[in-house]
């Protein structure tokens, strides 16, 4: 009779547990914004799916993370965050790092799937690397990231170095001037740079996949990052650890976007 009783107990605990739930996490690139991924459809498409999104994260004025309001119960929930993006790498992954945080508080023993667009795949990157060990992350997904880095990064640091950015905010921009530092860390890797040392330091044992542009009518898929920059198993720290995916066109966010990462989190490896 007791070990009935133990049974049933145990049956029960497990059936009035509540259900896990993924939780997704997107990034934004350089001078993008949380809506990036609403506007282009992805959250949209995501939302098709059962993916009920949460709203944005951002920094309140004191620096600590911002949650958005609880949401009802949902089979899964997406959430956007406001990063600095004219900022350093390393400044970044360290706002993303602190979101994350208060994400797994949230979300406990929920796994956390990390989405970055461009340099945001990089910003993911490293603020894994860095806190990995206490982060329930369970996959990295890039999408048109320069892992390796863009020659237009060099060309942008070196144009952030001349009399033109001091001249650019009184003409109404300040991108050059405030992103030298970011430009300088997503210049191709060479030893010494910030590629060359993250695409070296142990990474977590978690699931990394890629989305990389394909080429149309013999032109670059992308004209601001080369493919092989792309792709994660290029990554020094992730070979044979890392696959990636061609999809799409062009370096921006589209709504295709959004079925390329639902094939992903279905396994799907090829499309």
């Amino acid at each position: 009779m007791f070990k009935i009783s133990r049974i049933v107990a145990f049956f029960l605990m497990f059936w009035l547990m509540p259900s896990q739930a993924d939780v997704m996490v997107l990034v934004h690139g350089y001078q993008g914004v949380p809506d990036d991924w609403r506007v282009s459809g992805i959250a949209a498409c995501l939302g098709d799916d059962g993916w009920e999104d949460a709203g944005v994260i951002d920094l309140s004025n004191t620096g600590e993370p911002v949650l958005p309001e609880r949401v009802g119960p949902a089979d899964n929930y997406l959430y956007t965050v406001k990063l600095p993006s004219e900022d350093p790498i390393l400044l970044q992954a360290q706002t993303l790092s602190l979101y994350l945080q208060s994400l797994a508080q949230r979300h406990a023993y929920e796994p956390l799937i990390v989405v970055g667009h461009s340099a945001g795949g990089v910003v993911a990157r490293s603020a894994l690397v860095r806190t990995a060990a206490s982060l329930p992350v369970a996959q990295l997904i890039t999408i048109a990231t320069p892992h390796l880095g863009t020659a237009l990064a060099e060309a942008g640091a070196t144009v952030a170095k001349s009399p033109l950015a001091w001249v650019a905010p009184l003409l109404g921009g300040s991108t050059l001037y405030h992103s030298e530092q970011l430009f300088t860390d997503l210049m191709p890797e060479r030893p010494g740079s910030l590629l060359f040392m993250l695409n070296r330091q142990p990474h977590p044992r978690i699931d990394y996949v890629s989305v990389v542009r394909r080429e149309a009518y013999g032109l670059p898929g992308d004209l601001l990052v080369p493919r092989d920059s792309q792709r994660l198993e290029h990554v020094y720290a992730l070979r044979g650890l890392a696959r990636s995916i061609d999809a799409g066109y062009g370096h921006q966010l589209q709504q295709d976007d959004g079925e390329v990462i639902l094939r992903v989190l279905n396994g799907q490896r090829y499309l």
